[in-house]
């Protein structure tokens, strides 16, 4: 296929994707809570500890929560910001998987294969 072709594919996945970010309120619990732990990070300015009503909350990596911070600043407080973090990594995922970027392969042309059998990998 085309470069053109395949760019306006995962663009349509995308748009298709993305439409319904905003239509449905946040899901209870879960969803309230991975969009108040951003949100109280960027009221507080700490980007260091995620908090929970003030509580430190180290359930998650913080990467998810910094790039949920984004999509609220960004957005706004809303559903679509909440959401758009996951979503833009979620349609994401198809090209970088299509170019062979995923871990395996990256581990595969990084570290030789010599150095992987010390490192417990047999591949």
């Amino acid at each position: 296929m085309r470069k053109r072709t395949l760019f306006l594919f995962f663009l349509a996945v995308g748009l298709l994707y993305c439409s319904a970010l905003g239509t449905v309120p946040l899901l209870e619990p879960d969803e309230g809570r991975y969009a108040e732990i951003p949100r109280e990070m960027l009221a507080s300015g700490d980007f260091v500890t995620p908090r929970l009503n003030g509580v430190a909350y180290l359930e998650k990596p913080p990467l998810y929560y910094w790039g949920t911070a984004a999509s609220l600043r960004m957005v706004g407080e809303t559903e679509v910001g909440a959401r758009g973090f996951t979503a833009a990594v979620s349609v994401a995922g198809g090209p970088l998987r299509g170019l062979n970027l995923h871990p395996g392969n990256l581990q595969r042309r990084i570290i030789p294969v010599r150095m992987l059998k010390y490192m417990g990998g047999d591949r």
